[in-house]
């Protein structure tokens, strides 16, 4: 509301592009919300990916190694490959995987100024390695590199924080629509800077005071009254403003009860969230945010059974917790966030900063007993999602456990330091892997770090959990396995069988004792090597996993011993496998695991001669994984479908007679899906080649399709493949057919037919030399209108700058153009 004015200051920055535009501005004047419309809205206008990483979790001061890893987790939404993460984020920012040259990227970092001297290092040497980036920083303080651009984030206007405060106003059940109320509200407004949370504080306190008192508790002297006044309104992220903003928190905090204040502070334990969802709940920048109600009881609540001797400690049942969170909600210190399937609740920054200290000052223990909840109901929840993933209902188990990830994040890292808590962290890093959780959020590298810690924290804390460690010690090898770091897995494996003590444990094969992790992992790295008794060694898994009651990890080693048969074993035991599988994945309800049975018995299909039905196979699964987002899975799918496609092509081919009718299409397909393939290897951070697993198809349909189209032409169908985009779903839409084979068409007018109407008339006036202002003058429309219909026409025609768009204008359309450059408007001197 009210930030008109600077929505389209920065949205022409971004225009132009500025490389760096900081938004400035004390806590609660809306620095995230004005940069989560801006993204938006250039995301919408422009088609630009947009990355958001906020900052707030890490520590004052923290390092370029912890900025730059923060930054990766959230802008690097899937990455299981063995880069740094500087690596992964830059790969991300300058589209690798995407098939064009240097293309444009947007970075949000939100809540820079703890780490506003290590975030300038680091967008130093990011627009070094990604040269059309554009980043958007929010801070209380300049971020201090040469080439910033500071947007002043203002109190608002009187008319728009009037206009707030009424609408807050709503909320409590008054209605402040008369004129009458408009001297009053403004005078409140204004004494409260018109800084919009001093504002809605207030609005939330109408629910108990009337207007003239509000008026009334703010009208002291110059004094004995500077609770809720800016000391300077030309510097931003200094210690007074953020004491004012502590003021007018404690102000609606003392109006709450003794219940609301107390889960108000409990609640600082969870992760903070945002303030700034789009209306329908669904946003393609900010992430998924808040607290469901179930967990906020388990933590919050007191126990039923609390110790007697505690009875002079106020106490929070689980019955208070609703009521007292919607009371907080009407206070605005608790942020409601209404999605189509859920509601949850989160604390700000700024907000969670005040419950954290007003949690400190209670009596000794509390916060212990707070930690202790915490981490508890993650690891219960983890170990759920573990056991039952694999059911009906288990991809909502498995998207609820990616919702939470901040909060799991912030768990882990409590164990490492919370006394006697370090069992608890390795439990929870053992979920991450039981449940899959891996392959839908996060990376291999950050759980496999997020394991170390833990290690390290309970060897330090002295925990007696050799086989809970062995445990987590196996499934990290298995993250250094998907990372391609064999010599990490080695060492792993080794510290796994240390206990066995025999030496060629590895030239054996026999179960000397190992975990079902580490004989899970085993099985992979076997797998991967074309190594047979992975198929025995997956099965020994399957049933060490059977008696602990892990019906997921059991299922899962099933799927990895059937696999390696398809590959590795007789055509006897393919058949057999691939049908246990079936029954196994049927039984379950799960339809990861169906989809995996049809894939697995598409393999057998292929060993057996049968490629054309294997192909059919593939794609009809690959439609589920896709709608799914089964990343993974479906880069599977891809690899076991161009074994497939090379087979078939290669039978056509020795055919007698040969069938031409269907060669040079398959032939131009598996090239471009090869070429593809390899995008897509890239895009989802596992290259399943390098790990040997697929090797065998990929290499069969390179040979299929080279022999049959020749070098250069093998070459260039290829070379059309690794144009294609992964994050469209260009790869998989080329293996289901619904997506053309690549012609060599004119780019400028395929490029051009992309662009709307009015898109084509902007281009047409920027082609002739007419500035935006102009261009918007002579449309009758705004110039931000113009100026986003450019970004748009600029990213659809793949250039750079307008000064390229008439190297994209039709042959056909160029006498217009001349006709629009003498039109011109010149400026008069």
């Amino acid at each position: 509301m009210g930030r008109s004015t600077e929505l389209g200051d920065v949205v022409a920055l971004m225009l132009r592009p500025v490389r760096l535009i900081t938004l400035l501005g004390p806590g609660g004047i809306g620095k995230t919300r004005l940069a989560a419309e801006v993204a938006r809205r250039y995301h919408s206008s422009t088609g630009v990916q947009v990355r958001w990483a906020g900052l707030a979790r890490l520590e004052a001061g923290a390092d370029r190694a912890a900025v730059v890893a923060e930054i990766a987790q959230a802008a690097v939404e899937l990455d299981f490959s063995e880069r740094s993460s500087w690596d992964a984020l830059v790969g991300t920012l300058t589209g690798a995987s995407s098939g064009r040259r240097d293309p444009e990227a947007v970075l949000v970092l939100d809540n820079c100024e703890h780490v506003a001297a290590t975030v300038a290092d680091v967008v130093l040497h990011l627009h070094a390695a990604v040269p059309r980036l554009t980043v958007l920083a929010t801070s209380r303080m300049p971020i201090g590199w040469v080439e910033e651009h500071r947007v002043i984030v203002a109190p608002l206007a009187d008319r728009d924080a009037s206009a707030l405060f009424r609408m807050r106003a709503q909320l409590t059940g008054r209605t402040l629509a008369d004129s009458e109320h408009d001297t009053d509200i403004t005078t409140l407004c204004r004494r409260l800077d018109n800084h919009p949370l001093y504002v809605r504080l207030a609005a939330a306190r109408l629910a108990h005071r009337s207007l003239s008192t509000l008026l009334s508790e703010v009208s002291g002297g110059p004094v004995d009254d500077r609770r809720l006044e800016w000391s300077d309104g030309a510097r931003f992220g200094g210690e007074v403003r953020h004491r004012a903003v502590t003021d007018v928190i404690a102000w609606s905090y003392e109006l709450c009860s003794e219940s609301e204040r107390l889960l108000f502070d409990r609640m600082s334990v969870f992760a903070a969230g945002y303030d700034a969802a789009a209306a329908d709940g669904s946003d393609p920048v900010l992430p998924d945010t808040g607290i469901c109600l179930d967990a906020i009881e388990f933590v919050c609540a007191d126990a039923d059974d609390a110790d007697p001797a505690e009875s002079g400690r106020l106490r929070l049942v689980r019955a208070e917790i609703e009521p007292a969170l919607h009371a907080l909600v009407d206070q605005s210190l608790v942020t409601l966030h209404l999605t189509p399937t859920a509601v949850r609740y989160s604390l700000v920054e700024c907000l969670r900063m005040f419950a954290r200290q007003r949690m400190a000052e209670r009596p000794h223990g509390e916060e212990e007993r707070l930690a202790w909840r915490y981490v508890r109901f993650y690891q219960h929840k983890l170990a759920y999602a573990a056991a039952n993933w694999c059911e009906v209902g288990g991809r909502e188990l498995l998207l609820d456990a990616v919702q939470a990830w901040p909060n799991i994040q912030t768990a882990v890292e409590l164990t490492t330091t919370l006394p006697g808590a370090a069992e608890i962290g390795l439990e929870i890093c053992v979920h991450l892997f039981e449940s899959r959780i891996v392959f839908v959020k996060g990376s291999f590298r950050e759980l496999q770090a997020m394991s170390e810690r833990t290690l390290a924290a309970s060897r330090a804390q002295g925990v007696d959990a050799a086989p809970l460690q062995l445990r987590t010690v196996a499934a990290s090898a298995l993250a250094a396995l998907c990372q391609g770091d064999f010599d990490t897995v080695n060492r792993m494996l080794d510290i796994c069988a240390a206990e066995a003590r025999k030496q060629d444990w590895r030239a054996c094969g026999d179960d000397i004792g190992m975990s079902a992790e580490a004989e899970f992992t085993w099985a992979h790295q076997l797998w991967a090597a074309g190594d047979p008794r992975a198929i025995t060694v997956a099965l020994r898994a399957a049933a060490k996993f059977t008696r602990r009651g892990r019906k997921g990890g059991a299922l899962h080693s099933e799927l990895t011993a059937a696999a390696a048969a398809a590959q590795l074993g007789t055509a006897q035991q393919a058949a057999e496998f691939a049908a246990r599988f079936r029954i196994l994945a049927d039984s379950s309800g799960s339809d990861w695991a169906r989809a995996w049975a049809t894939l697995v018995q598409a393999m057998g299909l292929t060993r057996s001669g049968k490629a054309a039905e294997a192909m059919a196979a593939t794609r009809g699964t690959l439609t589920g994984l896709i709608a799914a987002r089964e990343r993974f899975a479906g880069l599977c799918a891809v690899h076991i479908y161009l074994g497939a496609a090379g087979r078939l092509l290669g039978d056509l081919v020795s055919s007698d007679p040969v069938d031409q009718s269907r060669i040079p299409a398959l032939a131009v397909q598996t090239a471009q899906l090869l070429g593809g393939a390899q995008r897509l290897r890239v895009w989802v951070g596992i290259d399943v080649y390098r790990l040997g697993i697929f090797r065998t198809e990929v290499d069969m349909a390179h040979a299929a399709a080279r022999k049959f189209l020749g070098a250069d032409q093998y070459r260039l169908a290829r070379a059309a493949g690794e144009e294609l985009r992964p994050e469209l779903d260009e790869v998989y839409r080329l293996a289901l057919g619904t997506l053309q084979p690549h012609r060599a068409a004119s780019v400028a007018s395929a490029s051009w037919q992309q662009l709307t109407r009015a898109e084509k008339d902007v281009a047409l006036l920027a082609a002739s030399g007419w500035t935006n202002t102009a261009i918007a003058a002579r449309r009758g429309s705004s110039r931000k209108t113009v100026d986003a219909q450019m970004a748009a026409v600029l990213h659809k025609l793949g250039i750079g700058t307008r000064d390229d768009i008439v190297d994209r204008v039709p042959a056909e359309l160029a006498q217009q153009v001349r006709m629009e450059t003498d039109r011109v408007p010149r400026r008069k001197r």
